[in-house]
Parts: C-alpha cells; structure tokens; sequence
C-alpha cells in the first residue's frame, strides 16, 4: 500500500508536536528560573552597610512534590563583612507556584507598576512565589537535586561569615544553631510546601 505525501508529511508534523502536546504545562523555562530567583533575591537584599548584593547562585529547576509544577531552588548568598549581629544570609530556597497561579497573575496586572516600583508583583507576574529557606553554616560548593531532594556539598571553616562563632561565643543566647566542626559537609533537603528541612 503507498502512502500519500501528504500522509507522510501529516504524521511528521503531529510527531514533532508530541513533545509540546505532552509536556507539562506548568513547566518552567530556565531563564524564567533565574529571573525569579534573581528577583526574590533583589528584594531580600536589605542594602545594609555590611552586606553586598550577589546574584542566585546553582539555580535548579525541579518537580519536587510531583505535583506536576515545577519549583526554582537556588542558592540565596548575600556576601557581608561579618560585622553585623548576625550570620551571612547563605540559604537554600524553594520558590513555587502560587496554587491559583493565573488568578494571581491577572489581579496583579497594572500597567503603569515595573519591577523597580513592586518587584513582589513582578514576581508573582512571573508566576513564582517565595515558599521556603533552610540556612547552610558554610560555603556551599554544589547544590544539585537528586530525585526529590535537595544534596548541598559545602564547606565549613573556622573563619565562615555564614556561621560566626565569635558571635556565638560572645552572644549564646542570639544563636538558634551550633557551627560545625571545619570540614566538608553534604546535607540532604527535603521540601513540602512551606518546609525545608534537613533529612538526618
């Protein structure tokens, strides 16, 4: 039996379509990850005289409730001198999709708003909002998710802006977690909506 071109050219088409057809409709594109994860960052950053704007750093992109939305994990870094009365921000953060994601987005819309006037609408306009952070004592030095969880690697010393013992020492009541020994470390997170926590 032969097949009409036509035929031929109709079954090419709808094959190069399944890709699109089957994927997730709430996927998220990479570049949409890091402009939100980069723009939750911008408005955390206090502009305190101690601490320096970073950019997110290891941005991922992962299904981590199997829900069929994507999260945004990332490193959430902000640099600082360690003279303030508190640790470095050096987190871990999960940003998701609003569960009534397009209504959102649509009560959100104003035209005459960017992102520099409200960057949480920008946010939300992108279709992402903040859920979770779990603080990392050391310097992260790969984050990479492996099923539904979160490995970090890092790093922890003596000298660590993002654990200060010397504020420890001087202040035990301010500290809610002890610095770890130096060494190299590897934690396994595990997020639910509104949690991140570390797996024992």
């Amino acid at each position: 039996m032969k097949r009409s071109r036509t035929g031929v050219l109709a079954l090419a088409a709808l094959m190069a379509l399944m890709p699109l057809i089957a994927a997730d409709v709430w996927a998220v594109d990479s570049q949409a990850a890091v402009r939100a994860a980069n723009l939750w960052t911008r408005i955390q950053y206090p502009g305190d005289a101690h601490e320096t704007y970073e950019p997110a750093r290891y941005v991922q992109i992962a299904d981590l409730d199997r829900d069929g939305k994507d999260e945004v994990i990332y490193l959430h870094r902000i640099p600082c001198d360690g003279g303030g009365s508190f640790d470095c921000t050096n987190s871990v953060t999960v940003l998701k999709t609003p569960i009534n994601r397009d209504a959102e987005i649509l009560s959100s819309k104003d035209p005459f708003i960017s992102m520099f006037d409200d960057p949480k609408q920008s946010l939300i306009d992108l279709g992402y909002e903040y859920d979770a952070a779990l603080h990392v004592p050391g310097e992260i030095e790969h984050l990479v998710i492996v099923g539904r969880t979160i490995r970090v690697t890092f790093m922890a010393t003596l000298e660590s802006h993002a654990c200060l013992r010397g504020l420890r020492k001087r202040h035990p009541e301010w500290s809610q977690s002890e610095c770890p020994p130096p060494g190299r470390y590897v934690w396994n997170l595990q997020w639910k909506p509104g949690e991140l926590k570390r797996l024992e």
